[in-house]
């Protein structure tokens, strides 16, 4: 199991929660948030996989992980390309042909398939979000994704969510018997 029992994405709602208080205090509580966003940074650091992605826990999973992570490093204004750069190439690299991206709860047990399924518009989104976020906005890659998310928008204006992977169950039911 990658992280024992606690989950990335919480830790980059956590520092974006932390930049949110810094930008709403006027700075005042920045200097206050500079060693729990550091050591956020360091456990993130520490659970990055070779290939540039994080795991997932609640949520399926390497994309979804990813695109969390890059997200809260870009709040707290990190700029560390050894961590945003190897994240980003994995995004990347992990694109559908239809420009969407996807991935099946299968990634928990088979970590060779992270980051491979059918394209979802909602971890497409979330993709892209984070692309975006990171300065990526440009990329051929975000504008097909934005094609994809055009292209599969329903007639009122939604789109559908029955493939998005919410995981329901532990995801330690996947990967480890009792």
């Amino acid at each position: 199991e990658p992280l024992g029992h606690s989950f990335l994405y919480g830790h980059a709602i956590g520092l974006m929660a932390l930049s949110e208080a810094a930008t709403l205090s006027g700075g005042v509580a920045g200097e206050a948030l500079a060693e729990p966003v550091q050591r956020a940074v360091a456990f993130l650091r520490a659970q990055q996989m070779e290939d540039g992605s994080w795991w997932g826990r609640w949520i399926s999973n390497y994309l979804a992980g990813t695109a969390w992570v890059i997200h809260g490093l870009v709040a707290v204004g990190s700029e560390d390309r050894d961590l945003l750069d190897p994240a980003i190439r994995f995004l990347l690299t992990h694109q559908n042909e239809d420009g969407g991206w996807g991935e099946a709860t299968e990634s928990y047990t088979h970590p060779e398939l992270r980051g491979k399924g059918p394209s979802m518009p909602g971890l497409t989104g979330l993709v892209l979000g984070a692309l975006c976020a990171a300065g990526e906005a440009e990329r051929e890659a975000a504008h097909k994704a934005v094609a994809y998310l055009i292209r599969t928008q329903n007639e009122d204006g939604t789109w559908s969510d029955d493939q998005w992977q919410h995981i329901f169950l532990l995801p330690d039911y996947f990967y480890r018997l009792p």
